[in-house]
């Protein structure tokens, strides 16, 4: 597993760190094997973000991160 600490800033312009963890190896889909499984980002609390494309990034509560790195 490949982890790494992502800056990212919240509406308000407050700067937060998210984890970003990613698995190693092949992922299997209904079509073959692919490489490289998609990232999964983690928010300050530990709690896994929901993407929305376009480097944002909200938690089931609705607070909205921009990925800036």
């Amino acid at each position: 597993m490949f982890e790494r600490k992502r800056r990212a800033i919240d509406l308000c312009g407050q700067r937060v760190d998210l984890t970003e963890r990613r698995e190693s190896g092949r992922q299997e889909t209904t079509d073959g094997p692919k490489h490289g499984a998609p990232a999964k980002f983690f928010g300050p609390d530990g709690r896994q973000l929901i993407p929305e494309g376009h480097g944002f990034f909200r938690t089931p509560f609705g607070i909205r991160y921009k990925v800036i790195d």
